[in-house]
C-alpha cells in the first residue's frame, strides 16, 4: 500500500494511529520512522523488532545472514502462528531506489510463506515520482491513498475536537468570519492550524485568558510578520 500526501498533513500520526490500532493478535507490527537507513540496515532494524531486542551488526555481519534471520523469524512468529507481517515505512520518499528494490524482492520470499506480509509505504508527494521509476514495485501496490488538506467545515471541526481534547470549556471562541481567515492562512494544512492556534493561546493567556477573535488576530498578523521577514532574509541571501 502506499500513502502520500504534501507536508503538515498527519501522515506520521496516521502511522502512529495505524500502528497502535492493528490487532496484535492478527498483526505483528514493525514501524520505521526514518528513511536513513539502507537495505541491510533495514534489515537489521527489523529483526530487532521481531525479536523485541536489539540485533547488532555483529551477531548478523553481512545480508546473508539477515534474510537468513529474517526468514527464520517469520516462520516462528508469523507463520506458525497464523498472523500477518506489517511493515510500515514512513518518510519513504526518501528511500534510495535500490533499497524500495530490494524491498520488493523482500516480498518475493515472503510469497513463499503464502504472502504472509504487507508494506505500507507512507511519505511525500515525490513518493509518487519515485514509484513510477519502480513499475515492478509500483504494480505490486495494491492500495493507493492521499491525504488533502481540510475544507473550512473540517477545519472547525478539527479545531473543536484539539480544544475539546486540551480540556477548554469555553463556548466555540470564534465567528464565521475568524474560521474562514484561519482556513485562508493555514490552507486547511492541520500543522499550520496547530501553529497559529498555539500562537493564539499564548496571545489570550496575555490579556482575557479566553480565546477570541483578537487573539487569532494578533495571531496571524505575528505569523504574516514572521513569514515577511522569512522572505526578507532569504532575498538578502539571493535565495528568493
Amino acid at each position: 500500500a502506499c500513502l502520500s500526501s504534501a507536508p503538515g498533513l498527519g501522515k506520521t500520526l496516521l502511522r502512529t494511529v495505524l500502528n497502535r490500532s492493528l490487532d496484535r493478535q492478527r498483526f505483528v507490527v514493525i514501524s520505521i520512522e526514518t528513511s536513513l537507513l539502507g537495505f541491510d540496515e533495514l534489515l537489521l532494524e527489523i529483526i530487532s523488532q521481531m525479536r523485541g531486542d536489539r540485533a547488532y551488526a555483529t551477531e548478523f555481519p553481512d545480508r546473508y545472514s539477515r534474510l537468513a534471520e529474517f526468514k527464520l523469524l517469520l516462520t516462528e512468529h508469523v507463520v506458525q502462528s497464523g498472523r500477518q507481517l506489517a511493515l510500515l515505512i514512513d518518510e519513504a520518499h526518501g528511500l534510495e531506489k535500490n533499497t524500495l528494490e530490494n524491498q520488493r524482492n523482500l516480498t518475493n520470499n515472503c510469497a513463499e510463506q503464502n504472502n504472509m506480509m504487507s508494506i505500507v509505504l507512507i511519505g511525500g508527494s515525490r513518493q509518487e515520482t519515485t514509484l513510477r521509476a519502480l513499475p515492478e514495485l509500483a504494480q505490486r501496490i495494491a492500495v493507493r491513498s492521499s491525504l488533502a488538506a481540510f475544507d473550512i467545515e473540517q477545519t472547525d471541526a478539527y479545531l473543536q475536537h484539539r480544544l475539546n481534547i486540551a480540556g477548554c470549556h469555553q463556548a466555540h471562541p470564534f465567528n464565521d468570519a475568524d474560521l474562514k481567515r484561519l482556513h485562508q492562512a493555514t490552507r486547511g494544512i492541520p500543522r499550520e492550524i496547530n501553529s497559529v492556534l498555539t500562537q493564539a493561546i499564548s496571545m489570550a493567556q496575555q490579556s482575557s485568558g479566553l480565546l477570541s477573535s483578537d487573539s487569532l488576530d494578533q495571531a496571524l498578523k505575528q505569523r504574516s510578520a514572521s513569514n515577511n521577514g522569512q522572505s526578507d532574509e532569504f532575498q538578502s541571501l539571493g535565495m528568493s
